[in-house]
């Protein structure tokens, strides 16, 4: 059945406060029918604004809202006296997590009053596109209540006297930007962009109103800060210029549905319900903020919603759609499709949606006798709900104390805020969270407690012994019983049938005589403590001789926790050894990102972790630890078995590394993903030594990998320029390019482009990087990247076009994938070891820039180990490269590439830059980069110019009957044969053939000292700023090649 508008006393409703008007509209719509009680919470900073407004509505309405400072006790004692049926609503949503620990507090209140408390419902405060919508499984607009019976306290009339007084031809406009990184409120650039073109006085702006989100109106700096609210600076910042250029909708005016009626044009955004709820009025116009093409989000990703809406992403694209008469788009209005859509979603307005909400739910039982409870309950029941909630539990959030009312005591703030900047290591190293208040708890002080739970045991191996071992095993690797000690362990033949019944613990490092036990009494539970481990060293690659240089007593505490004696040490140096040793000791992790790269960190544990063996069955899980308050890195480990009093102390030094079972596709390489068991064993054998059988394994494994390539037929290469095949006509229009590169816009000055802001109304797209989240070009126009390019431009994809495509050729170095081929390359080590062949190696990230993260080496654990910070390929070293005065040097070229099918038709800038070593090459000392590395313009050394006719000139001075002509052309054919291997497949193995679609690589080349060409990469977009800066024409010559014919008629380009 259903009620006309008059009030009723079959229920009344318990809505606790935590917000300020932007969140009381759904629950308004009930106390216009139904008798209330407002609980109001003290932290909330707009609290007494809210209890003025419901004690003033309270007295208009005789007495039916009541007002409350809500606490545990004021609750509970209004309840235990309540002779009506309660509905408990909450505008809190429960995707967040004060709705859910509001829902949790409530949910154990109804538990002690079954039958009174009818139901807690989280009603929201939102529609269709919001976080904060309680009512999509209802499907009732209630949020439209009020202003569909007249019930608001004001009217479109009022509200268009107050606002608009004045009659003008301009449109209305609403700008209403929600909160969050997905709100264009925290988009700087479109925010200056509204601002600038309201005070230039835009035509469409001339009526402009600006509805502010509610919480802007919470965090206002001269109140006290509401702990929900939380704007960020940019949000901040952004609210502030929009009220000083826009007039301001009074916080009162809350309900934004007159507003929506009365305006021509809504500007909001995708995620949030003011866009959905603008459909509602089909002669509105609204222009949407989407912030990524790809969100996953509800509204976002709601093809039919996102038709009825004009979506913008940029600036541009916001004032072209305000543009009203001859701009690139026309806005289109809602019409009637908008509001069929709205009632697909919520029904009809009819004004009965309490009604209809409170109907279903079942609210309107009577009370019977039983359903009461004495107001003497009041401190047994607060005391059962705080048992209840656990309260002082450790997982307890500050959350659950704003729920209840209580105040957070500091302990917990401190403990939050240390989850928040710590959150993302905990989860990504899989830390369980009920560990996470106890490292904490050690963290801060700095509690290094391992000593009182383990003990540093030595073990008793005579050299007869080990003889004796390796004479009956066949190899030196060691099992260590999980129960105790080695001996133990050698008891009698019955202790080896038992130990085949448990997990084997393997230990690595054959040499080692120390190992970590437990002493507590008991043992250890599963996950029952967490220890911090200090590291007694953390380095980088290039910093590490520096260190042990400098750091007087370092090298001498690392030597005895690698039990390197001092013979050793009179032959070789401390400092050599421990650098090379360190690479069966360390273990890494990335620091940095923002701004800065992130740097491979190699850091070794203490006496403590180090002294932790390995086992492919592990009782104990170890993983770095980044403390962001104090800058410092620790490790951390926790039992993930039992282990006993005696038990020696194990972890995996692969823990990201699974082994895939049989049958099942492995997933790509990486972080915690899964490779053939060969490959995990590979990469184990830098610890201790492998059986005979496993290094032949490898060993066919490589010479099937060789077999492979061997058998590939090049392809035929032709080497004939071409004329353009696919250009625009050559007229002499002037073409506009959209670039979001200042390079570009600064050099690009002839007459036949010119720049444009607005991607839409241009010819040519350039970017600067290839990103899926920038404005996607339409099928007309021309752009610098073709499909799938990464095929070249990613080492590993470049190494895999060239070897399936080409095999073998001269210029390509021997290279192998170490996600995938560890053991060939080991394979292939060992063969250069035992046959004497040079065995110097670089390794690299598959998609790096500017010298980041490689290394050169020739110690295999180095070589192999440099995947864990990373998917790495490692390629054969030019250990014998051409020389340009004693030192190392590669090459820069520019080639642009205007179609890539039939036949690609490339282009190689004449120009060409040196990039020099500052130091004399020779092959020892890989860690000095000055010496092995070239990049110098992203790295704190000096960097030399050289121009490139000087440097052909020295060249041919320095090796007499060397032509570069010569070495030239083959170096023009190597890039041409990329290209080309590249283009042989479609997408995904091979590049696209799209004929609007062009591009420029930026070709890195080594020479040898037989003047043979060795390619090093190929890069996207490269960086030319060295090359406007020879030739401020650089970019003008390279559009009329891409772009026109222009540059056929022109000597001076051609």
């Amino acid at each position: 059945r259903l009620w006309s508008l008059e009030m009723h006393n079959d229920v009344v409703f318990y809505i606790p406060v935590h917000s300020n008007f932007s969140q009381i509209e759904n629950s308004e719509a009930f106390l216009t029918r139904f008798p209330a009680k407002i609980f109001l919470y003290k932290w909330n900073s707009d609290a007494n604004k809210m209890k003025q407004y419901y004690i003033s509505r309270s007295q208009g309405e005789g007495g039916r809202v009541s007002v409350f400072e809500f606490n545990l006790d004021t609750v509970l004692g209004e309840l235990s006296r309540e002779v009506m049926p309660v509905v408990v609503l909450l505008s809190a949503s429960t995707n967040y997590g004060f709705g859910r620990s509001q829902m949790q507090l409530f949910a154990h209140i109804k538990d002690l009053f079954p039958n009174k408390v009818r139901d807690v419902f989280s009603i929201g405060h939102c529609m269709y596109g919001c976080e904060s919508c309680g009512l999509r499984e209802h499907n009732v607009p209630i949020f439209f209540t009020r202003y569909f019976s007249g019930a608001l306290p004001y009217t479109r009339q009022s509200l268009e006297g107050h606002y608009f007084p004045h009659p003008s031809s301009s449109p209305r406009v609403l700008v209403c930007p929600s909160v969050g990184d997905k709100s264009f409120l925290s988009r700087t650039d479109i925010v200056d962009a509204l601002v600038a073109a309201k005070r230039q006085g835009h035509p469409a702006l001339g009526q402009a109103l600006l509805k502010l989100h509610g919480f802007c109106y919470m965090d206002d700096s001269d109140q006290r800060p509401h702990p929900l609210s939380g704007l960020t600076p940019t949000e901040r910042r952004n609210a502030k210029a929009l009220a000083q250029a826009f007039p301001s909708v009074d916080e009162s005016h809350y309900n934004i549905l007159p507003f929506l009626e009365m305006c021509d044009i809504v500007i909001g955004d995708v995620d949030s319900s003011v866009c959905f709820e603008s459909l509602y009025f089909p002669k509105n116009t609204i222009l949407a903020y989407q912030a990524t093409a790809s969100s996953s989000s509800a509204p976002s990703s709601d093809a039919p919603y996102l038709s009825l809406l004009n979506l913008f992403m940029s600036p541009a694209e916001l004032l072209s759609l305000l543009q009203q008469e001859g701009g690139e788009r026309q806005p289109h209005v809602v019409g009637a499709s908008g509001r069929a859509f709205f009632e697909e979603k919520y029904g009809v307005v009819k004004g009965d949606e309490v009604d209809r909400l409170v109907e279903s739910r079942g609210w309107l039982v009577p009370l019977t006798s039983g359903d009461y409870a004495s107001a003497s309950d009041v401190g047994g029941l607060t005391q059962t709900i705080k048992q209840k909630m656990r309260i002082g539990d450790a997982n307890e959030t500050p959350l659950d104390y704003l729920a209840r009312g209580d105040d957070i005591p500091a302990e917990l703030v401190e403990y939050t805020l240390f989850l928040q900047a710590h959150i993302v290591q905990l989860e990504g190293r899989a830390v369980p969270p009920t560990l996470w208040r106890r490292l904490y708890s050690k963290v801060v002080p700095e509690i290094f407690d391992a000593g009182n739970v383990f003990m540093l045991a030595q073990e008793e191996q005579e050299d007869e012994k080990e003889e004796e071992d390796e004479d009956d095993d066949g190899d030196d690797k060691q099992e260590v019983d999980d129960g105790g000690d080695d001996a133990d362990a050698d008891e009698d033949e019955d202790n080896d049938e038992d130990d085949s019944k448990s997990d084997p613990v393997a230990v690595p490092r054959s040499n080692t005589k120390r190992r970590l036990v437990v002493i507590k009494e008991g043992g250890l539970a599963p996950l029952e403590d967490i220890f911090l481990v200090d590291h007694a060293w953390s380095t980088t690659t290039m910093d590490a001789r520096e260190q042990l240089d400098t750091h007087q007593g370092l090298a001498q505490r690392l030597k005895s926790m690698m039990e390197i004696d001092d013979q050793e040490v009179s032959g070789s140096g401390l400092n050599e050894l421990v650098l090379a040793e360190q690479w069966r000791w360390n273990m890494t992790y990335r620091l940095g990102g923002g701004s800065s790269d992130p740097v491979a960190v190699w850091y070794i544990m203490d006496e403590v972790g180090s002294a932790c063996s390995h086992s492919d069955y592990p009782n104990f899980a170890c993983v770095p630890f980044y403390y962001l308050t104090k800058g410092i890195s620790y490790s951390i480990m926790w039992p993930i078995k039992g282990a006993g009093e005696g038990d020696q102390v194990t972890r995996d030094f692969l823990a990201d590394v699974k082994v895939y079972q049989p049958g099942v596709e492995p997933v790509m390489l990486g972080p915690g993903d899964h490779v053939p068991a060969i490959q995990r064993q590979a990469r184990l054998c830098i610890y201790h030594n492998i059986h005979e059988e496993e290094h032949a394994h490898m060993d066919a494994m490589l010479q099937a990998y060789l077999d492979k390539l061997a058998s590939v037929i090049p392809l035929e290469i032709k080497t004939t320029i071409i004329p353009a095949l696919l250009s625009p006509s050559r007229d002499s229009g002037a073409l506009k390019v959209w670039t979001d590169l200042d390079l570009v816009k600064k050099n690009l000055t002839w007459a036949r482009f010119t720049i444009t802001e607005n991607h839409e109304d241009s010819a040519i797209m350039w970017f600067a990087y290839d990103t899926p989240d920038g404005p996607k070009p339409a099928h007309h126009q021309m752009v610098n990247a073709f499909d799938n390019e990464q095929c070249i431009t990613f080492k590993h994809r470049l190494n895999e076009t060239v070897q399936t495509i080409l095999g073998t050729p001269s210029w390509m170095p021997l290279t192998f994938n170490l996600g995938t081929h560890t053991p060939e390359f080991i394979a292939q080590y060992r063969r250069h070891q035992a046959s004497g062949a040079d065995n110097t190696w670089i390794v690299k990230p598959w998609n790096a820039a500017r010298g980041q993260d490689i290394i050169v080496s020739r110690d295999l654990a180095q070589l192999v180990r440099q995947q864990e910070g990373g998917p790495r390929l490692v390629s054969k070293y030019v250990h014998r490269p051409c020389l340009y005065e004693g030192r190392k040097f590669d090459l820069r070229y520019i080639v642009i590439a205007k179609s890539t099918y039939p036949e690609p038709e490339v282009y190689a800038f004449k120009m060409f830059w040196i990039r020099l070593a500052n130091q004399p090459f020779s092959l020892d000392s890989f860690d000095h980069y000055e010496k092995h590395f070239t990049v110098m313009n992203y790295s704190k050394f000096k960097m030399q110019q050289l121009l490139y006719t000087d440097f052909i000139k020295n060249i041919e001075a320095q090796y007499p009957g060397v032509s570069w002509s010569v070495v030239q052309g083959k170096i023009n054919h190597m890039m041409k044969a990329v290209i080309k291997a590249a283009s042989v497949r479609p997408p995904p193995d091979g590049i696209g053939r799209t004929h609007t679609q062009r591009t420029m690589f930026g070709f890195d080349v080594m020479v040898d000292d037989q003047f043979q060409p060795v390619l090093v990469e190929c890069n996207y977009s490269p960086d030319c700023t060295r090359a406007c800066n020879y030739d401020p024409d650089f970019y003008n010559k390279i559009f009329s090649v891409l772009f026109t014919d222009d540059w056929m008629e022109n000597q001076s380009i051609r």
